[in-house]
């Protein structure tokens, strides 16, 4: 992921790089925040594919998938709705990136949390050899894409290319090293469950972004009601 913000501020400037990089922040922030449950979790993970059966280990796996759906749908809420204001208040609007790349940075943070959570159950089990050569290659995926999207489409470029890379090369790649040695099962039902949840994490994206478009009050205030919508509308929808 590091080849990104070369890859700007050689090609589109250091201006573009600062402002980028103001929300990148907030996203790695979080990121980091949900890694420290992940990996105070590995431990516990490594237990238990030592002394369970792969049911049990699978079992788990699945409602770790179904927690992490449910805080990831949360934060993509949030930063959706909640990117442009703060940004605005933080900022000021001069400095704030199009709308569009905030989808795309939202798309990143979905695809990499899961990612993480995979790459998790691969480092407990200790798949490291089957998997020695999957960050290689999709880090230089994404360094070519970059190169070559950047020139024609500029900061989309950059993050799409990052998307791409992960979607298409790295996270398929992973989960079948994960179910080839660990699970030793088929994964379409579970890629079910992957695809619903993300139907779900984009029903409540449109849903939230629409009730917050009602809201235009004082911009303090105004952060602070879109974030509680933001939050009550994927919980609920989760909790059901």
């Amino acid at each position: 992921n590091s080849s990104d913000t070369v890859v700007i501020s050689a090609f589109l400037g250091l201006s573009i790089l600062a402002i980028y990089q103001n929300y990148f922040y907030l996203i790695s922030a979080v990121i980091s925040f949900i890694g420290m449950g992940m990996s105070g979790a590995m431990a516990s993970i490594g237990n238990s594919i030592v002394l369970e059966s792969k049911e049990k280990i699978f079992h788990d796996f699945k409602n770790m998938t179904f927690i992490l759906s449910w805080v990831v749908c949360v934060c993509t809420c949030c930063f959706l709705c909640l990117f442009q204001p703060f940004m605005k208040v933080w900022m000021g609007e001069n400095l704030m990136l199009e709308f569009s790349v905030v989808i795309l940075l939202c798309v990143y943070f979905y695809l990499h949390e899961y990612n993480q959570l995979f790459n998790v159950y691969k480092d407990a089990a200790g798949l490291w050899h089957e998997d020695k050569l999957r960050p290689l290659i999709t880090s230089l995926t994404n360094l070519g894409l970059n190169l070559i999207m950047v020139q024609y489409i500029g900061l989309y470029g950059v993050i799409l290319s990052t998307v791409l890379s992960m979607l298409v090369v790295g996270m398929p790649w992973l989960l079948h090293n994960v179910f080839t040695c660990l699970f030793k099962t088929n994964m379409k039902s579970f890629l079910t469950r992957l695809f619903a949840y993300t139907a779900i994490t984009i029903g409540c994206c449109a849903v939230t972004y629409f009730l917050c478009g009602y809201v235009n009050i004082h911009p303090i205030v105004d952060l602070a009601v879109k974030c509680l919508i933001a939050m009550i509308v994927p919980c609920g929808v989760y909790f059901l």
